[in-house]
């Protein structure tokens, strides 16, 4: 009897070697192969070319392809190629629903994706062809096991020199970007083992790519897999990547980047990574960054270090978030964070990283003021985006900063120091203070992000200021010197510029002690545009000052104090007082400046008592001439830019002045005028010609008073002993 079994165990073992060794040679036959081109080539309206197929039952199953390409439409080159693939997969271990496979090995692997100017991909096609879903009753459904997910074992997967490229005619100009030579060697692939992987590629034209560690198991999921992986890329340099950058390419140029990184643990036992980059925007730039993190869960992240450092600057972070992860799953976990910032020093221009840029510190040039206003902005674009946003509104934390000195185009600041606090919407800052200029500048307040709108509520404090250093600083050269002290409060809504301005409101005091105004003389610019017949009249020594007003190689004008109280609202800055009190006059202005720096003031300039009587040669010539505190007064209005203001007399108060009471005998007589003869104040103030019958006539008639203070021109036909015009058509004199 057993020899019987025996005999039929062996006839059917004979009986399957043969099965399998003719499935084999059928197989492997060419025409076969031939078979499955055809049909795939159909299937695909390609051209497919197989050059070598290979099939093996015993002892394993095997599976072996050379030489598989399949063309691009036009047939003139390869979509897809591969030169040989190697599939061993060992055949008892499947009676036990297990499949354990020995290798999988793809050599040269090669795929070229291209999209045309119209945006069409050149596999578009193919997408369509193979489109067409299955009749659901044509669909087996997979065999599921009583163990849960198939028991898969691959002791190795190869892939050697796998190339992709990508060229994108759509853009312009033409891009293109390449992954060459791509290894991988994967071991140990198993859904219930850890996995040892290592990838190595080449990006672009010298970058290099690399990942190597261990990961898993893979059913352990997210939370208990492990993972202790290592990743290097090398020489990364921005026109690798153009093509995926846009418009940003210039604004995203690097000469090379370099970055290391490490990832170690698992989310239940916790995680620990580091990285370091290293970024080279220019030639004569490198910026250097280490991070270091751990996280016992997602919801616990401790910074331990982050340290940033490019040129002669240096930064440094640590800090902790918790319940973030939760609180984006919709937990009622509050969100919590704790920050706090140092540096020893910050250079702004060792962070120019514009292409071309030079880290060598540069003193600002001088240029012309430039204002710039704008009040086409939506209404939906100046909506606080984080009004609504449950996660930022139950944040809570602290942030604080020490920057021992910072730069900015030539500004210097140090010990910077800010304390703030983020509880239900609310941002409070504690404090803020630094140094700068010799003085100290002090901040705090609120920033409210509950509202539709950001809303801010600041207050500030200055003490000790050195206007010099700060004129020099953002101007290249001096304009002012003193001592600025000041305080204020403001608030304001939104946070574009127009929404800003529309909504700033509040008020601000400063004062200047013992300083001067460089580059100008007040009184000497004053001096010279009083060059008319009726000043020279009243004021006898008047002409010999400007002739050595004109003389005076002074350009400087000191002051005792200089006071600026305003008030913001409605878009505007009301000046309530602001004086300037000198050895030879004193200035006092009020009005409205907008924010486009656009003036309507009401100016007064008193000269000093000296200066007065200098004018007058020992005259009091109150009765003829507004006087204020024993100086002569001169009302003044300022309108237009303040970077190029109008300045006129008030000519109203001016003529009041001079007509009222009774006259000296210089000007005896000349409001009535005398029969048959001329009428000279009535030239004067009316610009009226005396006729050969003794009348007046306004033709050919010159206006002086207008030429001095208001701009009248003399007429072409001109006036008997007329004068020349040599005075400017308004007043314009210098004031700062």
């Amino acid at each position: 009897m057993m020899k019987i079994l025996f005999r039929i165990l062996v006839a059917f073992s004979i009986l399957l070697i043969g099965l399998f060794v003719t499935a084999q040679v059928i197989v492997n036959r060419p025409f076969f192969r031939e078979k499955i081109t055809h049909v795939i080539a159909e299937k695909l309206n390609r051209e497919v070319t197989l050059s070598g197929l290979g099939l093996s039952f015993f002892p394993n199953l095997g599976l072996n392809l050379k030489g598989f390409t399949i063309q691009e439409k036009d047939g003139k080159s390869s979509f897809l190629s591969l030169e040989n693939l190697q599939i061993q997969a060992k055949i008892l271990p499947l009676l036990k629903k297990k499949v354990v496979v020995s290798e999988i090995v793809l050599s040269t692997p090669k795929v070229n994706v291209v999209k045309d100017a119209q945006g069409n991909f050149n596999f578009s096609d193919l997408v369509s062809a193979s489109s067409t879903p299955p009749k659901v009753a044509d669909v087996p459904s997979p065999a599921v096991s009583s163990g849960g997910a198939p028991n898969l074992d691959i002791h190795s997967i190869q892939v050697s020199r796998a190339e992709f490229s990508y060229t994108d005619h759509s853009s312009e100009p033409s891009g293109a970007f390449k992954i060459a030579g791509l290894d991988v060697d994967i071991e140990h692939f198993s859904l219930d083992q850890p996995i040892t992987i290592k990838l190595s590629c080449d990006l672009g034209s010298r970058s290099k790519f690399s990942v190597k560690g261990e990961v898993g198991p893979l059913n352990a999921g997210m939370e208990k897999g492990e993972a202790n992986v290592e990743v290097a890329l090398e020489n990364l340099n921005s026109s690798d990547l153009s093509l995926f950058m846009g418009k940003g390419k210039e604004a995203l140029h690097f000469e090379d980047l370099s970055i290391q990184g490490s990832l170690k643990g698992s989310l239940a036992k916790g995680i620990a990574g580091d990285l370091a980059l290293s970024l080279k925007p220019s030639s004569s730039q490198t910026l250097d960054l280490k991070v270091k993190l751990e996280a016992n869960t997602l919801d616990d992240v401790v910074i331990q270090e982050m340290n940033l450092k490019t040129g002669a600057s240096d930064l440094s972070l640590h800090g902790q978030f918790q319940n973030f992860f939760s609180a984006l799953n919709k937990s009622e976990k509050l969100p919590k964070f704790q920050l706090d910032l140092s540096s020893s020093q910050l250079n702004a221009d060792d962070f120019a990283f514009a292409k071309g840029a030079s880290t060598e510190s540069q003193a600002p040039q001088p240029s012309a003021p430039s204002v710039q206003a704008s009040t086409s902005v939506s209404q939906k674009g100046l909506e606080n985006p984080l009004r609504t946003h449950s996660l930022f509104q139950n944040t809570q934390g602290s942030f604080s900063a020490q920057l021992k000195k910072v730069k900015v185009q030539g500004n210097e600041f140090n010990d910077i120091q800010v304390k703030a606090r983020l509880q239900g919407g609310i941002l409070s800052i504690e404090t803020a203070e630094l140094q700068a200029y010799d003085g100290k500048v002090k901040s705090a307040g609120e920033v409210n992000f509950q509202a539709q709108k950001i809303g801010y509520d600041l207050n500030f404090d200055v003490q000790g200021v050195e206007l010099a250093k700060v004129s020099s600083a953002n101007t290249g050269e001096e304009k002012i010197e003193g001592t600025l002290m000041g305080h204020g409060a403001f608030k304001a809504v939104g946070y574009a510029r127009p929404d800003l301005e529309r909504n700033l409101s509040g008020n601000a005091l400063l004062e200047v002690k013992e300083g001067k105004i460089l580059g100008n003389d007040i009184k000497s610019e004053v001096l010279m545009k009083m060059d008319n017949p009726i000043l020279m009249q009243f004021l006898p020594g008047l002409s010999a000052m400007r002739d050595e007003a004109q003389q005076s190689p002074k350009k400087e004008t000191p002051f005792h104090d200089f006071a600026v109280d305003l008030v913001v609202a409605n878009g505007k800055a009301h000046l309530q007082k602001m004086t300037l009190h000198t050895e030879d006059f004193r200035f006092r202005a009020n009005g409205v400046v907008d924010f486009a720096l656009q003036a309507n003031l009401e100016a007064h300039v008193v000269f000093s008592k000296e200066l007065t009587e200098k004018m007058t040669r020992g005259q009091d010539l109150s009765n003829k001439l507004p006087y204020e505190d024993g100086g002569l007064h001169i009302p003044v209005k300022i309108t237009g830019p303040l970077t190029k203001p109008r300045v006129m007399p008030d000519l109203a108060t001016l003529i009041s002045a001079l007509t009222r009471g009774q006259l000296s005998d210089k000007v005896g007589g000349l409001l009535g005028g005398q029969k048959g003869g001329s009428n000279p104040l009535g030239q004067i103030l009316g610009g009226q010609k005396s006729s050969s019958s003794g009348t007046s006539s306004n033709s050919g008639s010159s206006n002086t008073l207008g030429k001095i203070f208001g701009g009248g021109s003399q007429d072409q036909g001109g006036s008997e002993g007329g004068e020349e015009n040599n005075s400017s058509s308004k007043l314009p004199f210098k004031l700062f």
